[in-house]
């Protein structure tokens, strides 16, 4: 999957989507961005998906459960990443909590009004104009927003695209 630049407004109370269009009182500027990751053993996907966040994000926490011992090595190949190893995805009998994985990266991140948190899966890339995007938006303090995602589905046309590197069209 990749993340390509259109960004879409969320409103939760009339239960639709719409464009980006705030007022300007309800701007706040992008200062930090901090990345979520879920990461369980998924491992081909990872290293792509961390190259593409180093001029996205300040900080990238990947959880993945105590038993993944390839995560944890890939997360030092990045300065901007903490790879955060737990036994939350499994309490209470469950078969993965992802959720419980979310919360412990979302401890992690500076609580202060002008940081964002992005939530990811381990195999999105991050194209260069999501970055364009990020950069260059001012975002409603109220709202959810999420990016459209392209689908590759095999691991074959996968390859070719990071291969190619090239994403002059993430549309």
């Amino acid at each position: 999957n990749l993340a390509t630049p259109r960004l879409i407004k969320h409103n939760s109370k009339k239960n639709n989507t719409t464009e980006i269009k705030h007022t300007e009182e309800e701007l706040i500027p992008i200062k930090k961005i901090y990345g979520v990751v879920v990461s369980i053993n998924y491992h081909d996907f990872l290293p792509h998906c961390l190259d593409s966040c180093e001029k996205i994000f300040e900080k990238v926490f990947v959880v993945t459960d105590e038993e993944d011992s390839i995560t944890p090595e890939i997360c030092k190949n990045y300065n901007f990443v903490e790879c955060i190893a737990s036994d939350v995805f499994y309490k209470n009998n469950a078969t993965i909590n992802k959720g419980a994985g979310i919360n412990k990266g979302l401890e992690k991140i500076p609580k202060k009004q002008d940081n964002w948190v992005l939530l990811f899966d381990s195999d999105i890339v991050f194209t260069r104009q999501a970055l364009q995007v990020i950069s260059t938006n001012n975002f409603g303090i109220n709202s959810l927003y999420s990016a459209t995602r392209q689908t590759i589905s095999d691991f074959q046309s996968y390859q070719k695209f990071i291969d190619d590197r090239d994403f002059k069209d993430a549309s």
